[in-house]
């Protein structure tokens, strides 16, 4: 569904993260280049389960006006939500090169509380995402990553632990004993 004006803002890239509070559950989808498409994507992640939120989205989008987030309940439950947020990197490098390859960093807060509870069964919990920046090239990518996730080990005076099989990312795990991961490190590739 087209939802409104195609256009960018020189030099800025688009992520749309989709948070439900509730489930522990967080995830991002992008780099965009245009953010009617990060608006199309809003409205996919969504669902028909929060039609409000897919109606105040369209409403903006049609209108050309900006906003940061959306908060919508999910099948007219208020206690239970879906957030979606519209992020903003300016990256002027990347702009340049989208639609194409690039690499981006995810900081992944664990939500420790919750790794027994049903919601681990199928994902790991979280109780926050960030995006850390956009890359050209994996080995730049992988390059900061290692710094951020060193950073945040030096933080808690916990470890930094590499991902298995070669896989792009670390884990930041604060007692090494009990195996308490606090944060997920990872660099994932799109080709938009």
């Amino acid at each position: 569904m087209r939802v409104g004006p195609r256009g960018n803002t020189e030099g800025v890239i688009y992520y749309v993260k989709t948070s439900t509070p509730h489930e522990y559950d967080i995830s991002t989808s992008g780099p965009y280049h245009d953010v009617m498409d990060a608006y199309e994507q809003m409205l996919v992640n969504f669902g028909e389960e929060c039609a409000p939120g897919q109606e105040y989205v369209q409403k903006i989008a049609e209108g050309g006006a900006g906003f940061e987030h959306v908060t919508s309940p999910i099948d007219g439950h208020h206690n239970k939500t879906r957030k979606v947020e519209l992020i903003r990197e300016t990256n002027p490098a990347m702009a340049a090169r989208l639609p194409g390859p690039a690499w981006c960093i995810i900081v992944a807060q664990v939500a420790t509380v919750a790794m027994n509870g049903p919601t681990a069964r199928h994902n790991v919990p979280l109780k926050g995402m960030q995006i850390r920046g956009t890359f050209g090239s994996a080995a730049a990518a992988s390059t900061v990553a290692r710094t951020i996730a060193q950073r945040l080990a030096d933080d808690v005076g916990g470890k930094m632990v590499a991902k298995p099989n070669g896989e792009l990312g670390f884990g930041v795990i604060g007692s090494f004993e009990a195996m308490d991961i606090l944060h997920m490190i990872e660099v994932r590739t799109a080709d938009v």
